[in-house]
């Protein structure tokens, strides 16, 4: 890290050096073309450097000189459409994601528009559909779509990248580039590719890296292949079948790297072993036995892995100035994907106390998971106010000592269970403790009584829990919701689906303890809502005269189901009628509308824990259908 810092602080003192053309892919190394774009090229060193360590340090004046650099480049730079040239933009793309909060409008709409501009080239000029340069071309289109939230485009990556997979995997394990250059150092650069591309569909909640290829080939099997290699069991001799002929000429021009026979190295396998990490630990574990056996330093990018895996770094690239520190919180990735309209519990990984395995078929609004944008927000002319953003969550009560791996969701069954702005859209996850005794307050109505305001008659729709504490443990970002069709009454595609919500940085949980999950989406959006699959029987315990009670798990340990509702303002203000209007309403208006909107730092604002109250429903004897799925091993060296 003292390295990257000295990078950048050199690079603070440095001006943009962009080319309006790179001349590289195709040359060989002592190519006078080449030789010059490749020190032009030396700025995506300066804008790594300087990204970096802003995103560490949290010191904006490296942000602005990486912001600077960046749009230097976005103003001259003419993409070409060639996968190879065009790709040493890459970092700029990634820049773009990582500092978008530090720039000026002027500056997001110039880079923003350029980064289109590289995707739709690249779009254009999709032929070749297998090995890395096609790799490199689909993932450029794939970032440029998610950054530019092209849901169109985003799809249309995605049916390609079956294609690219039969065409780059094969079931034995090598790659379409290895069979073609005889090289390790190529199959290896058409993996990191693919798990590149595999890293984009996680914040879009897809899992590429563990997609399989029509002939059987996956990105795990091309890594399981290089293992005899890493490990030193086989030596591999390069290049000397290869079938390129720029490969013959690199040699003849008198470059030693690509002397035929030359034995491959395995310490290339290093980054790339780290990439995938987050995929599969257990890589993580292999690079740093690599790493020991050569004697080499740690680099400060395996030390920022190794804190995603195990002490909780916020994968999702957040700016570090945008979340208040927590002391003792634990960061976390979050990838949610989708599981289809069926899914079976392991009765090894989900005991019988962390599920509950039932759904009505409703449930259009009380249990809808939302973040409406200022402008959108739905008015509620009976009660008096306008529909309060939601984040949804329910108790749990582990029996022994548990490491929580992901937890289980499904939506409902209802129309709403898909609106139109939840597609894609980027969602979190916290996991609390419930410290203190749980106590059942009926808010002043009892039997016979009415809940004033609440929807239906029944005493107990106000009724909530109080006498316990919510500390968060844990905060996961960086996922997104999956990419499902919007739900109506003539589309049932996305009702009752199963998503997985899983955390990179599995927590453990102590037995006999309480525990608590929520779900939201990070950021308003309009018409950003979800319906979740859950039981109430409130309505029908009042209906029947019942005794009403909390659920209580199959160990007889009470839980129920909790939201954090809009600024947390309890009970809100209500203007019963027509909307309020611009002056002399104005004031009233952005009133109600601030309190049924999240504030910025919900996730770490003690003020905005979450409750089992709620306006003008509760979560109280609301039972999620949920599964928690736990692992035995998630230990780091």
């Amino acid at each position: 890290y003292k390295t990257l810092i000295a990078d950048a602080d050199a690079a603070l003192g440095d001006k943009p050096s962009p080319l309006k053309d790179i001349i590289y892919e195709g040359r060989v190394s002592n190519d006078p073309d080449r030789i010059n774009s490749v020190k032009h090229l030396r700025d995506m060193n300066k804008i790594y450097a300087l990204t970096w360590t802003y995103f560490v340090s949290g010191k904006k004046i490296y942000a602005a000189k990486a912001i600077e650099f960046v749009e230097a480049w976005a103003k001259k730079y003419k993409p070409s459409g060639n996968s190879i040239n065009d790709h040493k933009m890459l970092m700029c793309l990634i820049a773009y994601q990582m500092l978008e909060k530090q720039m000026s409008e002027s500056q997001k709409t110039t880079i923003g528009k350029w980064i289109k501009t590289i995707g739709d080239i690249q779009k254009n000029g999709w032929r070749r559909t297998a090995g890395n340069h096609a790799a490199k071309r689909l993932k450029l289109i794939y970032y440029a779509a998610y950054l530019d939230d092209d849901q169109n485009r985003i799809k249309w990556v995605q049916d390609k990248i079956p294609v690219l997979w039969s065409n780059s995997l094969y079931e034995d394990g090598q790659t379409y580039d290895f069979r073609r250059r005889d090289a390790v150092h190529y199959h290896m650069s058409s993996v990191v590719e693919l798990i590149q591309i595999a890293q984009i569909g996680r914040l879009l909640g897809k899992d590429h890296y563990n997609q399989k290829a029509d002939n059987g080939g996956s990105i795990a099997k091309s890594i399981d292949f290089v293992m005899p290699y890493i490990k030193g069991e086989k030596i591999h001799p390069e290049w000397v079948n290869s079938i390129v002929k720029l490969d013959h000429e690199r040699w003849q021009a008198g470059d030693p790297y690509y002397r035929p026979g030359v034995p491959w190295d395995p310490w290339e396998a290093y980054e790339s072993l780290i990439l995938a990490s987050p995929f599969d630990k257990s890589l993580y574990r292999l690079a740093e036995k690599l790493r020991q056996d050569k004697n080499k330093p740690l680099p400060w990018f395996a030390v920022l892995a190794r804190a995603s895996l195990a002490d909780g770094l916020n994968s999702s690239c957040a700016d570090p100035s945008s979340t208040a520190a927590v002391p003792s919180l634990i960061r976390s990735g979050l990838i949610v994907t989708d599981l289809g309209k069926s899914y079976s519990y392991n009765p090894s990984k989900t005991p019988a106390n962390l599920y509950f395995d039932n759904t009505d078929k409703g449930g259009n609004t009380s249990t809808s998971v939302r973040n409406d944008s200022y402008d959108h927000l739905e008015w509620k002319d009976d009660a008096g106010y306008y529909q309060r953003n939601r984040d949804l969550g329910m108790v749990f009560n582990p029996l022994k000592n548990i490491t929580l791996d992901a937890i289980v969701l499904r939506t409902s069954g209802s129309n709403k269970a898909v609106k139109t702005g939840a597609p894609g859209a980027p969602v979190i996850m916290q996991i609390f403790e419930v410290v203190g005794t749980p106590v059942l307050n009926n808010n002043g109505t009892g039997a016979g009584d009415k809940a004033e305001g609440r929807y239906g008659d029944c005493h107990a729709m106000d009724d909530y829990v109080e006498g316990v504490e919510y500390v968060q443990l844990l905060l996961a970002t960086g996922g997104t919701f999956p990419i499902y069709d919007v739900t109506s009454s003539s589309d049932d595609k996305g009702k009752l689906r199963f998503m997985r919500w899983d955390i990179t940085n599995n927590i453990q949980l102590i037995g006999g303890k309480r525990y608590m999950f929520l779900v939201g989406f990070e950021k308003p959006r309009h018409d950003c809502s979800i319906a979740l699959a859950n039981v109430n029987p409130i309505k029908d315990q009042c209906d029947n005269g019942d005794n009403i009670y909390l659920y209580t798990d199959p160990a007889g340990k009470k839980w129920w189901g909790v939201r954090r509702e809009g600024n947390s303002t309890y009970p809100p203000t209500r203007a019963p009628g027509s909307p309020p209007i611009p002056e002399p309403g104005e004031p009233l208006r952005s009133q109600l509308k601030t309190e049924s909107m999240f504030r910025d730092d919900r996730l770490t604002n003690p003020d905005d824990d979450p409750v089992s109250n709620g306006f003008p429903s509760i979560d109280t004897y609301r039972t999620l259908q949920f599964y928690i799925e736990t692992t035995d091993d998630d230990t780091l060296p």
